[in-house]
């Protein structure tokens, strides 16, 4: 019975193998009709269109400028003022942490 259910696996692979194969044949041949088919004026014509398609826009430098001098002076006063204010009291409440940690190490080998 084993012997069944391993040649049926062999089989199933061999027949998934075969599938793989004759997929890359049409795959092959495919592209031997798609290659030939661009070589011809209309697909030299539908190239170039595509080309064409995927070139970049033009684009305006003067309203980069702007929008990047905005972002500068932005993240500038983020980083001044904003971030500044908020982080001082985060950090004043770790120090005072810590040193509560401390003071409590202190007291416990005091009393130890």
């Amino acid at each position: 019975m084993h012997f069944f259910i391993k040649s049926s696996n062999l089989e199933k692979i061999r027949d998934v193998l075969k599938k793989f194969e004759i997929n890359k044949n049409v795959e092959k041949i495919k592209n031997l009709i798609f290659g030939r088919m661009m070589t011809m004026t209309g697909g030299m014509l539908i190239n170039g269109f595509l080309k064409w398609k995927s070139l970049p826009e033009k684009r305006n430098i003067l309203l980069e400028e702007k929008a990047n001098s905005l972002e500068n002076k932005l993240s500038n006063f983020i980083n001044l003022h904003i971030r500044k204010q908020s982080f001082d009291r985060l950090l004043e409440t770790v120090q005072e942490g810590i040193n509560g940690r401390k003071d409590a190490v202190i007291y416990f080998i005091q009393k130890t």
